[in-house]
């Protein structure tokens, strides 16, 4: 469907003030975004922004097939940076908060955080946006996957040089050591 023009139809659709359509089309491009073959062309088409547009989405449906489809684009290379430079962040700053918690959107954002972490560049630029207070928020959601994931985040970030020193206060370290007594 991607090599074959299907994607720009698909962004029409989500783009509608129509909850039914916008549900459809987000979970079909949810659903392409896995592709492990088309995650570069699927964001230089603008599928990248279009999912970040969903996960600004008030609709909390809509947010999780967002978010979802970020955590598959981010698990690629040449997606990782570009989705933070197109403002993906934001977003997974915002779901991570949400209250009551939504298992299933915060698994989604643990996910990103922790695969975009793994880039160099987006490991200072995740710590300068603020990423450690949704990191923390994470931390304490008692599930294994999301922890899991918000570890693997708070790894990357802690590797970078840039990064050792002064960038961890009380919060985070309470974090990381709710973390390390974690199950797994």
């Amino acid at each position: 469907v991607i090599g074959k023009g299907g994607l720009q139809p698909l962004i029409g659709l989500v783009q509608l003030r129509d909850a039914r359509v916008q549900r459809i089309a987000a979970a079909a491009l949810w659903y392409f975004s896995s592709n492990k073959d088309h995650k570069v062309t699927f964001a230089q088409e603008g599928g990248l922004r279009a999912m970040i547009a969903l996960a600004r989405e008030e609709d909390r449906e809509l947010q999780v097939f967002g978010t979802g489809a970020l955590r598959h684009l981010s698990l690629n290379t040449r997606v990782k940076r570009p989705m933070v430079e197109e403002g993906g962040l934001g977003p997974l700053f915002e779901c991570s908060m949400v209250q009551p918690i939504d298992v299933d959107l915060l698994m989604q954002c643990a996910g990103t955080f922790g695969n975009l972490a793994e880039n160099p560049q987006n490991q200072i630029q995740l710590v300068r946006d603020g990423a450690c207070r949704p990191l923390c928020r994470l931390a304490f959601v008692e599930h294994e996957a999301i922890q899991q994931d918000a570890s693997r985040a708070f790894c990357s970030i802690s590797a970078n040089a840039e990064n050792q020193v002064g960038i961890f206060g009380p919060d985070e370290r309470r974090a990381l050591f709710h973390l390390a007594g974690s199950k797994e």
